[in-house]
Formats: C-alpha cells, sequence, structure tokens
C-alpha cells in the first residue's frame, strides 16, 4: 500500500509584493532578503510589509559622503563678492595698462613729427617749392601795411664772404662792418638821403649803407651806418641790433686796410616818422669820434619807430 504524498503549502505571491524568509538567519536579525531579488550588503533592503518593532535593525555602519557639502548662502555671496572685486581690480589693471600703452605711442608719434618738422626746417632751402609757413618772422616787424612797392624790390639774396672782402671802396672810406657779439660781417655800400634827408638803407638786406654826409672812419664826429632790420620776406643785416649791450665792440675796416674799434655807450628808441640827423650824425661823446647804427622797427625805413646805436672809438 502506497504513502499518502506530501503536499507542501504553496503560497501564492503577488507582484510586486516583497516577503520574509522564515529561515533562521532572518529571525536571529540577519539581513532581510526576498528569495527574487538580492541586495549588496552597503545598501540592505527594506521590507514594505514588516512591523519594524518584530524585526531587529541591523548593526550597519553610516555611510560618510566624500562630497564637500555646499556652502551656505551668505558663504556663497561673501565668494561672489570677492571674485567680483577681484575681476574689476583685474579690469581696472587692463585698462590702466592700456592708456600707458597708448601715452607712449602718442609720445612716439609727437616725437617722430617733432623729428620731421626740424629736418624739414633744416633742409627748407633745397625744397623745390617754397612754403609761406617755413618764411622767417621777427617780433620786432610790427608794421600791418601791405609791402610797399620799394619795399618789394629789395634783395634778398646773400652775401658771401668772399664778395664781403671784395668789396672796393675809397681808401678813407669804410669797406667792411663787423659785430662780433652779434656775428655780423657785412660789406658797406654809399648811400645818399631821401628828399626829407634820411639816409637811403641799401638795396640788398644783408648789405649796410654809410651815409655819404656822415664823417669818414677816424675823423671828427660820427660815421653813420644804416641797415635793414628785414626784408620782405628774410631777416636782414640788423636783425638782432637790439641785442647790443654797452660795451660790446663794433670793428671798422677802411678801404686802405685800417681797422678802427669802437665801444657801444648808448642804444635809443626814437618815435615819429623823421629821424633827428644832427643826433644822427653826432657823437654822442664831443671829445671822441663816434659811430651809429641806425634801422627801424619795421619792414622798412620811414615809418614809426627807430633804433640808434651810439659808439665811440676806442684809443689804442
Amino acid at each position: 500500500m502506497q504513502e499518502p504524498t506530501k503536499h507542501t503549502r504553496v503560497t501564492r505571491r503577488e507582484p510586486g509584493r516583497r516577503y520574509v524568509s522564515h529561515s533562521p538567519l532572518a529571525r536571529a536579525g540577519g539581513d532581510i532578503s526576498a528569495p527574487h531579488r538580492s541586495h549588496s550588503s552597503s545598501q540592505p533592503p527594506k521590507a514594505s510589509h514588516v512591523d519594524s518593532a518584530s524585526v531587529p535593525k541591523a548593526n550597519v555602519p553610516r555611510q560618510v559622503s566624500s562630497v564637500k557639502p555646499a556652502m551656505a548662502r551668505t558663504k556663497r555671496s561673501m565668494v561672489l563678492r570677492r571674485q567680483m572685486v577681484e575681476r574689476a581690480k583685474e579690469q581696472k589693471a587692463k585698462v590702466k595698462k592700456e592708456r600707458s600703452l597708448h601715452f607712449l605711442w602718442y609720445i612716439f608719434a609727437f616725437a617722430v613729427i617733432g623729428a620731421f618738422c626740424v629736418v624739414v626746417w633744416s633742409f627748407r632751402e633745397a625744397l623745390p617749392f617754397d612754403l609761406e609757413f617755413f618764411k622767417q618772422k621777427n617780433e620786432a616787424v610790427n608794421s600791418v601795411e601791405p609791402v610797399s612797392k620799394e619795399m618789394a624790390t629789395l634783395d634778398e639774396s646773400p652775401v658771401s664772404e668772399a664778395e664781403i672782402e671784395s668789396n672796393v671802396v675809397a681808401a678813407d672810406a669804410p669797406k667792411t662792418l663787423k659785430i662780433p657779439n652779434l656775428q655780423i660781417a657785412a660789406r658797406i655800400r654809399q648811400v645818399g638821403t631821401t628828399l626829407s634827408g634820411e639816409p637811403i638803407a641799401p638795396k640788398n638786406i644783408n648789405d649796410v649803407g654809410w651815409y655819404e654826409g656822415s664823417s669818414r672812419p677816424g675823423a671828427d664826429g660820427a660815421v653813420l651806418l644804416n641797415g635793414h632790420l628785414a626784408g620782405p620776406t628774410k631777416m636782414g643785416i640788423f636783425t638782432d641790433i637790439q641785442a647790443l649791450h654797452v660795451g660790446d665792440e663794433i670793428i671798422i675796416e677802411r678801404g686802405d686796410g685800417h681797422v678802427i674799434t669802437y665801444a657801444v655807450e648808448r642804444i635809443q628808441e626814437y618815435t615819429g616818422g623823421q629821424i633827428d640827423m644832427s643826433a644822427a650824425i653826432s657823437s654822442i661823446d664831443p671829445a671822441k669820434k663816434g659811430l651809429n647804427l641806425v634801422t627801424t622797427l619795421n619792414k622798412f625805413s620811414g615809418t614809426e619807430k627807430r633804433i640808434i646805436v651810439f659808439a665811440v672809438q676806442q684809443d689804442k
């Protein structure tokens, strides 16, 4: 007779629901696991339908995260503020550096332009064209009237040293004029006077005119020499005559080669259109032989102001 077959109780499991194993390990507080799912030891599974009071908790160590926790809002605000301040400082330093670089470039450009102007000014005479900008002007030239026809005919060509030395005059007439302190060396031309009695200036602005009605060098009275302060476009022989000082030497060479030295005694300015011819041809010191230089403070003689330099002959 066959023994009756044991039938095991089949528990019907619902899908998605966990069941606690009835093994001694589960009752002893081991890991709770389902027969259809495995879990790692670092993260034990949770039983949703098991009472937490009936099942003891496993002694699992607490996991500590290695990730740096987020800073508080106030600390984050301070960091952002510091970063903004640092970025502002960097931007300010960058702008300052760029401005300094631009300033250096401006200085370099001005230096180049200045050097170019100096070179052009130095070689202005060799330029193939004429520029009004490079025409010299003198502050003492205060005439605002248009250039007269007589002035427009003046000769502005330079006079060489050979032409000065080759000047031929009478033996007792003045031949050349030299003023060392002004670096003036000029030939002397004999001139007359105008209808009003004023001495006529020479045609070339680089020459000096000797009024034939005045004394001769070495004779009593005074030698009267006349010269231009400026021409239509260039400076004349007496441009810097106002820079003379008392005691400066003026040297006259006669046609026979005799040299006479004079010393400045006074520099006097006269206003008015007429010149005092009696004073111009007289020595400032009646006891000494004199030399007088006369010019005007404009571009042509016969107008507003005049300057007379009075000098006396030096005893040897």
